[in-house]
């Protein structure tokens, strides 16, 4: 056991003044606080050093060079840490708590880090670095929640839930002595959703720590088809695209005959909603949500048609594919009371009000030959009541469950008191909830020779696109992908979820959806819709309504969601900024320009782009509220606009082609890499998307007002060079990773498109630890990034390789080779800091309470001396004493 000695001089030295000095302490340097000095360390990357100080004095610090003296008032004992990098002139000036104080502030630092980052696989080591404010915390423990979904539990609600208790370990500080770092380690064994949170502990005061912290466990073998990945979707409803017939526009009086190829038989549409008889307004009709019917004031527009067909949408496909669309996912498209179709009547016909079956697989056939496939909409959560499964109205030759219980549909139904009293969505009784986990409901929907998604799967369908998933029983969402995937391996199961990620993750572990609408996308960029449909609460605002957020939290929000969910997803995620549920981006942003750096913003990013018909044409929310003023314009109905045909912005529409075809021309856009870097103007969002042999870059700037002189780092991904835009105007020049654009104006766009196919050749170097330095041989200028593992800090190294080394501490040292700017190679070793660290370690008082102090761990239980009073003694060091083993306590 290594041993050191130090002189006991009395109590007082030894619960402030005891440090092990590291072997880069330089005795010239010292931290002076009135008649007392202390030493400065040298860390990674920084000098620190720290005393504890009361009321007012004098302080002088001293360390490579750079003297400064400075006055400091502490309320109270504190405790000083001053601190500088090496390579920069000011020192920094911080008090923090001296002790246990049995209080823990609200305000206190609490950062969470953990490596890996991402969603992991069964077998992944997981180790958790927690950094709070220094002295603040004397214990902190971690519970972790395991979360369990029966067959009949919905994503939204687990019902099993597994605890686990852990103590983390505190391993020091960090480099610039500012905060403690605490370290776990846990192996997830298991598939599924773990969600943890902290509880930090000061004497008997307990504090919680609570955030999005989660784990994802996905099945090793989850895979999503490929060609939705990287896809640009096109949303749209139906009845508002485009009329391309116009002799099944419906009427008042007018009936319609749909066939329902499940059973075989002709029947009647219901020809009204609610009591409303359907209607067709003129094409330019403002979107209306109340009119006055027979003397009354109703909701008009479920039953409010413009005619929009599937005939009007195969008349477009040579539009669509100009645009540049992939997958066209369509709104229902079945039989229904109301122009949303979200109340099916038959899940085995086409609307007649949109054309027949013939009309649809010639829809699937013309969209096939341009290239693009059918992803079509469906509710298996509930039906229409006038459906003829439940048939409340008597109007089919079924026996519907309303009619009868004796009815073949009865037990699909959650019927309470029958037959009026029963479960509807949202409690509404015209859309009656079914129980997806019934037998007879399963083998219609799911598995019979005709059953739903065989029918579909036959009639040239993709996908679907689920409504409501999130409150769907997990057990039949199961069933579903097992049955689609057996039909069709390379069909596609979308998930309607909003941006909970508690919700959604649960659907993407590898055993039911491929992927979802990405509303936290949407709220990343635009707005927060579950929680401010108007858009003005800054809380909810995006990046591009809340002009206060910066750069770095808009890539904390978006590194968030392709950290929750599995790598197969990202290329398939649905990021959209708008939907039949949300109002249009142009509501929101009022000026086109704005749109159009969204919509960069959207195109260019990784995921499936998935554009609500008409955006790119310059619509936006619009309508008359009409009789009851009950709903801003920003709710629903009024982004569901009709297509503007002969007005469209056709600089807005030429705008999106050009993006489209570039996220075709280059795979790097569809399916490559994305990295995000980091501008000198914090409102500027910097990246590229890196693959095949090419780079992408993209500059956006989001806002109103001109930006000069914007420079981004982007070493080791470009080569220094000047490049001309694709995308913009204005040169690109690099220089050391440094990119310079010069002035961005307002809402400004570029992308600048590059070869990527440096050799990365296997290199090899000699790395090693030597006087401060790390030592790389040969030195060819590379780029050196050093973590250390101990305390899971990273720093890169360019021109200056000033790096002390910590005592004990495990450093991985990566070297890239470089080439004017370009990684071309990358070598990487494992070292070890020598000697021991100077730390904050914990000591116990007299009382046995637990208290801190700038010591080392000692025992004294088996001194080298006579007494114990004041002399010189040898203790091993890391280990503890006791009350009484010192004469002076």
């Amino acid at each position: 056991m290594r041993k050191f000695t130090v002189w006991v001089v009395s109590l007082a030295l030894i619960f402030s003044a005891l440090i092990l000095p590291p072997l880069t302490f330089a005795a010239s340097d010292a931290l002076v606080v009135g008649d007392k000095a202390y030493p400065v360390y040298q860390r990674g990357v920084y000098y620190s050093a720290w005393a504890e100080v009361e009321g007012s004095v004098h302080v002088k610090i001293s360390a490579g060079g750079v003297s400064e003296e400075k006055d400091i008032t502490a309320d109270g004992k504190k405790l000083l840490v001053v601190y500088r990098k090496v390579d920069e002139g000011n020192w920094q000036y911080k008090l923090l708590p001296a002790g246990p104080d049995k209080n823990i502030p609200r305000d206190t630092t609490f950062i969470v880090k953990r490596d890996p980052a991402g969603a992991i696989v069964p077998g992944t080591k997981v180790t958790f670095y927690v950094y709070t404010t220094r002295r603040e915390i004397a214990t902190l423990q971690m519970k972790m929640v395991k979360y369990g979904w029966k067959a009949e539990d919905a994503p939204a609600s687990p019902s099993e839930k597994e605890e686990k208790t852990y103590t983390l370990n505190k391993v020091g500080q960090t480099d610039d002595g500012l905060l403690d770092v605490w370290t776990l380690q846990i192996p997830f064994a298991d598939v599924g959703l773990y969600e943890y949170y902290f509880y930090g502990y000061d004497g008997t005061f307990k504090r919680m720590f609570k955030g999005d912290y989660r784990v994802t466990v996905y099945k090793p073998d989850f895979s999503v088809p490929q060609w939705i990945k990287g896809a640009v979707v096109y949303q749209i409803f139906p009845d508002r695209f485009r009329n391309g017939d116009t002799s099944n526009d419906p009427a008042e009086g007018k009936t319609f005959t749909f066939h329902d190829y499940y059973l075989n038989v002709d029947e009647k549409e219901p020809s009204d909603f609610l009591g409303v008889p359907k209607y067709t307004v003129p094409w330019d009709a403002p979107v209306m949500a109340w009119d006055t019917i027979g003397g009354q004031c109703r909701y008009v527009d479920t039953t409010r048609y413009y005619g929009g067909d599937l005939k009007g949408i195969i008349e477009s496909l040579d539009y669509l594919k100009s645009l540049g669309v992939d997958v066209l996912y369509i709104n229902p498209i079945f039989p229904a009371p109301s122009t949303h179709r979200y109340d099916p009547t038959s899940y085995h016909a086409v609307d007649p009000i949109l054309g027949d079956l013939d009309t649809f697989k010639t829809l699937v056939s013309e969209a096939k030959k341009r290239g693009m496939k059918i992803i079509l909409d469906v509710t298996p959560d509930h039906s229409s009541d006038r459906s003829l499964y439940f048939d409340s109205q008597g109007e089919f030759s079924t026996v519907g469950a309303h009619e009868s219980q004796d009815s073949p549909y009865y037990s699909w139904y959650k019927f309470i008191e029958w037959p009026d009293k029963y479960q509807g969505w949202a409690g509404l009784g015209w859309m009656p909830t079914i129980n997806v986990l019934d037998k007879g409901f399963q083998k219609f929907f799911l598995t019979d020779d005709n059953s739903v998604v065989k029918f579909w799967n036959g009639a040239g369908a993709m996908g679907w696109r689920v409504d409501v998933a999130m409150i769907i029983p997990t057990g039949f969402l199961k069933e579903y992908r097992e049955a689609i995937k057996a039909i069709n391996p390379d069909a596609v199961l979308v998930a309607e979820v909003w941006n909970k990620p508690k919700e959604v993750i649960p659907m993407l572990l590898g055993d039911q959806m491929d992927t979802v609408m990405n509303y936290r996308f949407a709220a990343a960029t635009v707005v927060d819709w579950d929680n401010d449909h108007e858009g003005t609460k800054p809380s909810a605002q995006g990046f591009f309504l809340n002009k206060n957020m910066s750069s770095t939290e808009f890539w904390q929000k978006i590194d968030a969601i392709y950290n929750d969910y599995p790598s197969a997803v990202h290329d398939a995620l649905w990021n959209l900024v708008d939907s039949h549920d949300m109002a249009r981006p142009l509501y929101f942003l009022k000026d086109k320009n704005a749109l159009k750096a969204l919509s960069a913003l959207q195109i260019m990013f990784k995921g499936a782009p998935t554009i609500f018909y008409g955006d790119e044409a310059g619509a936006t929310n619009a309508g008359e509220k009409g009789c009851k003023d009950d709903r801003p314009l920003a709710n629903d109905p009024f982004m569901r606009v009709p297509y503007p045909w002969g007005h469209e912005d056709k600089d807005l529409i030429a705008w999106y082609s050009s993006l489209n075809a570039l996220r075709h021309q280059y795979d790097a856009v569809k399916e490559g890499k994305m990295v995000h870097f980091s501008a000198n103007n914090d409102r500027i969002l910097a990246f590229a998307r890196i693959g095949d042999g090419k780079e992408v870059f993209v500059f956006i700037n989001p806002d109103g007002e001109e930006r000069a002189d914007v420079v981004a780092d982007a070493l080791g991904y470009v080569k220094d060079g000047t490049y001309a835009p694709t995308i913009g105007s204005g040169d690109m020049t690099v220089e050391n990773g440094k990119i310079s654009l010069g002035t961005m104006k307002p809402y400004e766009v570029r992308v600048y498109t590059m070869d990527y196919a440096p050799s990365y050749n296997d290199v090899s170097y000699n790395v090693s630890f030597a006087d401060g330095k790390i030592a790389v041989t040969p030195d060819d200028t590379p780029i050196v990034k050093v973590t250390d593992n101990t305390i899971g800090q990273t720093y890169t190294l360019v021109t200056d390789k000033t790096f002390y080394p910590r005592g004990g501490h495990t450093y991985t040292v990566t070297v890239y080779k470089q080439d004017k700017g370009l990684i071309t190679g990358k070598y990487q070793v494992t070292l070890q800091g020598e000697g021991e660290d100077a730390v904050d370690p914990i000591y116990k008082s007299k009382t046995g309470s637990t208290s801190e102090g700038p010591v080392l761990n000692m025992s004294i239980s088996d001194p080298e001396g006579d007494d114990y009073g004041p002399g010189t003694y040898t203790y091993p060091t890391n280990a503890v004493f006791k009350p009484g083993d010192f004469d002076l306590l």
